[in-house]
Formats: structure tokens, sequence, C-alpha cells
């Protein structure tokens, strides 16, 4: 779950709640118990501020605006701060994140700074231009991107067999996509 860091104040403001000072100077106060538990515990302020405190599910993000360079043009851009977000929170470095309808490759970009891999795929002509203009070298975020307008068509099969039921439907073709 992503975190964010707390002050000491934010938490003594969060709980209401008064500090208890132990033996050896440390500062204790009381805490939930999460989840799922009745019962209240006392923890190290410290440790709770280490660990820092989940981030709201409800989300502040700015708008694009119309003169800034993040804006492509296309209708249902998102901004690039919400998909980083998400592919924060959903995935690891390293990882690969499929956006199957990258549109003007907001997600792809997002996924780049975050040192995941990606693969991004579109079938509108418009969001295809779009996004190879935004990936492009002229562009100057990636170098070494494959753009491919050819379909990929399986060539392991020659029929493809359906079954509903009791029935079973062979359907013949050269081509599959």
């Amino acid at each position: 779950m992503p975190k964010t860091k707390w002050t000491r104040e934010e938490l003594i403001t969060s709980r209401k709640q008064k500090i208890h000072v132990g033996g050896h100077g440390e500062e204790w106060i009381w805490m939930p118990g999460g989840k799922g538990k009745s019962k209240s515990k006392m923890r190290r302020v410290d440790e709770i501020i280490q660990d820092g405190i989940a981030i709201s599910d409800v989300w502040s993000m700015p708008i694009i605006s119309s003169s800034s360079k993040e804006r492509t043009g296309y209708p249902t851009q998102k901004p690039l701060a919400l998909l980083r977000r998400i592919v924060e929170a959903s995935s690891k470095v390293g990882d690969v994140v499929l956006d199957p309808f990258c549109g003007c490759a907001t997600t792809c970009v997002a996924v780049q700074q975050l040192d995941r891999k990606w693969i991004g795929i579109d079938i509108e002509k418009w969001a295809v231009d779009i996004l190879v203009e935004r990936l492009s070298d002229g562009a100057g975020l990636f170098k070494n991107f494959i753009n491919t307008t050819i379909i990929p068509h399986r060539t392991d099969k020659n029929s493809i067999t359906f079954r509903f039921g009791k029935r079973t439907f062979v359907q013949e073709s050269k081509r599959f996509v």
C-alpha cells in the first residue's frame, strides 16, 4: 500500500491524544488496532512516523491546462500525475505494464518515468499518430521504441474449435487475428 511521510505534529493532531513519555524518554501514543482488530495499543511515536501514513483514497489531481506542454489534444487524455499515482500503487520497479488502449501514451510516459517497462497498443490512427509523435526522438521522450502497423496472425492452427454444451463448432480460416 502506498504511504506518505507525516510529521509528529500531524500525528498528534490526527489522534487528538496526549503523548506519553516512557522511562527512557521514548514517546508513546494510543493507536487503533487496525482493520478487523478492536483493541487499541500503545505504539512508539518515532516508529509510527517512520512507517508513514496510507495515502488517502481521495486524490487531488491538477487539470491539464490548455497551455500545458503536457496537453496533446487527445480528447480523453488524463493528467500524468494521475497515471503516475496509479502505476506507482499497482506495480513495482521493473514490472511490465500493458495499456491496450493507450490513446496519447500518458500511461507509457508515466511507466517509463517510474522505471517500469511498458507495452502500449491502440487501433485508432489518430491515437497512434499522437503516440508516435510523443514517443519519437523528436519529442525527446524515448529512443528505440517499436512502432508497427502489422497485425499479428496466428500460425499455429488452421481452425478454432468452439464448444457449447453438446455441440461443437469449427471455424476454418487461413488467418486468425
